[in-house]
């Protein structure tokens, strides 16, 4: 998608990037890193950390999927969307907007089942050590 489809804002900074363009970068940063970087490490670090941190492991999980992961990926996706609202653009019928749509709903079931079922079923096998 570029820049084109959308209101045509002309301050340019000294980068010589579009307001438009700045939008779809931060878009671009705040939902990819987060998924190829931090959500892979977070779902194979209780692999690995529980042997090596068996005391630390679940709390560095946590920070990895919910600080840097979840949030970026909320942001990147409420700067998109309200951007979208914002100049009229008809997005609804987009397969990337469809696509976005479907990860953040499955994202955020993903964090929800996984707080839910770390609290409620299987906090035993955790084996978080409180000193």
């Amino acid at each position: 998608m570029s820049s084109e489809h959308f209101t045509n804002q002309t301050d340019q900074g000294t980068s010589g990037i579009t307001r438009n363009e700045q939008i779809l970068i931060a878009h671009v940063v705040l939902s990819l890193i987060p998924s190829l970087i931090a959500i892979p490490i977070g779902i194979c670090l209780p692999c690995f950390a529980r042997k090596i941190i068996p005391s630390a492991w679940f709390h560095l999980h946590w920070i990895l999927q919910v600080i840097f992961s979840t949030i970026p990926i909320i942001v990147g996706f409420t700067i998109v969307h309200h951007f979208m609202e914002k100049s009229h653009y008809n997005w609804a019928d987009k397969p990337h907007s469809a696509f976005g749509h479907i990860l953040a709903f499955l994202m955020a079931f993903e964090v929800i089942f996984g707080a839910v079922y770390t609290t409620k079923c299987h906090v035993n096998k955790l084996r978080i050590v409180h000193k």
